[in-house]
């Protein structure tokens, strides 16, 4: 298998992976099919939340159980994508405020004033 933690870029732990590649191998799951992943039922829902919030994964109830499914794994290139049209949303505001932020690192740095006085007459020249 190929390396997987390239879903961590993604923003998936290693146990979301797990339960993510579980989900993927078994297919329609409720939580007691993740036993084998050795966590705890409250956190495999918690990841399972988690994935769907990613829209990787999705549940559906039947007979009064929810039983959870994985959206077409194409949906993490769309997340990358998502993720680069922010990043470059954010460079552009940044790019508007830079030139404030410059201003006020000088403001600040003329501020800043050191003198040293040596010997005697320093003494003098500080009193």
């Amino acid at each position: 298998m190929q390396d997987i933690t390239a879903l961590e870029r993604i923003g998936l732990t290693k146990n979301d992976r797990k339960v993510y590649l579980t989900l993927l191998e078994i297919g329609s799951a409720t939580v007691s099919d993740f036993k084998k992943t050795g966590l705890h039922r409250s956190y495999v829902y918690a990841i399972l939340d988690k994935l769907i919030d990613f829209g990787l994964a999705s549940f559906v109830i039947k007979n009064n159980k929810k039983y959870f499914n994985t959206e077409n794994p194409d949906r993490i290139l769309q997340i990358l994508k998502e993720k680069e049209v922010k990043i470059k949303e954010s460079e552009k505001e940044i790019n508007k405020i830079l030139p404030e932020l410059i201003k006020r690192q000088k403001i600040a740095v003329e501020k800043q004033e050191a003198k040293i006085f040596i010997g005697k007459e320093g003494i003098k020249s500080i009193l």
